[in-house]
């Protein structure tokens, strides 16, 4: 089986709102990607990073903040594809969808943000596009 890992905002400006106290949802977060990285990477499945750059000069997420930059544990290495986003859906305005058909790919999973934003905002709309 062909399968994608999405990794999505994982960005330092969540890790500055665990720092600041912030409850996270799924504290092992943080693990369990690094381990999903690491067994695709091993197996040579296709990793795409999503990054958001908000446009509001006081989202933390704007390409010039702190926050836009990736959490090291994270980063892309040399061959893994980055999608720049500038809504909260990843496949509105991006190459997302197009670039997950021409891999010809019989399935996806995706890690970061919090869970239950996952699910609703992230899983739904890759569910209802049969990519998993």
């Amino acid at each position: 089986m062909k399968t994608a890992l999405l990794v999505i905002d994982v960005q330092m400006a969540l890790a500055h709102d665990d720092a600041a106290g912030a409850a996270r949802s799924c504290p092992e977060a943080s693990d369990n990607i690094g381990r999903l990285l690491a067994q695709f990477r091993a197996s040579g499945d296709k990793i795409i990073h999503v990054h958001h750059h908000g446009t509001d000069m006081d989202d933390p997420f704007h390409p010039d903040a702190p926050g836009a930059a990736v959490q090291p544990f994270a980063a892309p290495q040399r061959d893994e594809q980055v999608i720049i986003k500038r809504a909260s859906s990843a496949f509105g305005g991006t190459t997302l969808l197009a670039d997950l058909h021409s891999a010809a790919l019989n399935g996806s999973s995706s890690a970061g943000r919090p869970p239950i934003i996952a699910r609703n905002r992230r899983h739904a709309r890759p569910a209802a596009l049969g990519l998993i």
